[in-house]
């Protein structure tokens, strides 16, 4: 009877393995310093560069990246940004970056206020608006199959 109840239990928890997803699995670490992302099509910079700039200044940065023999950058929308985090994971967001539990900056400009631009909170998981002379950490991203970031539907 226990042996039944035994290998009854390893053939649940065989199946509930193959019935979840590995977390991460959506986005692959390339040895390039890029993440892909198949949910949404898009190549992220892996990691930021440990420099704080302020909203002027990250878009710019985006722009002029140049990373795994790619020029298409942009600094991204905040709802494409905010899609990477994953609250039920600590960092909050997958494995595959090297993200810091930090403010970054959206392309998103506040729409309440001109002097004021989106972020995401990587460390609490929320979006906010601050003004665009406060300094951030930046990380860039690219469509590759079309050279444009953030056209994919669903993602804005």
């Amino acid at each position: 009877m226990i042996k039944l109840l035994l290998n009854s239990f390893l053939l649940w928890l065989v199946c509930l393995a193959v019935s979840v997803p590995a977390f991460g699995a959506d986005y692959v670490a390339n040895r390039d310093g890029t993440v892909t992302d198949t949910p949404h099509g898009l190549m992220w910079q892996r990691a930021d560069d440990g420099v704080e700039r302020n909203w002027r200044d990250a878009g710019k940065y985006c722009e002029n990246l140049e990373l795994a023999g790619k020029t298409d950058w942009r600094l991204p929308l905040v709802n494409t940004l905010a899609a990477l985090i994953k609250p039920a994971n600590s960092p909050m967001v997958p494995a595959a970056f090297s993200i810091r539990p930090s403010y970054y900056w959206s392309a998103s400009a506040s729409l309440n206020n001109n002097q004021s631009a989106k972020y995401v909170n990587f460390f609490y998981g929320h979006t906010y608006a601050y003004s665009k002379d406060n300094t951030y950490y930046v990380i860039c991203v690219r469509n590759p199959s079309t050279g444009r970031a953030d056209k994919k539907p669903g993602v804005s």
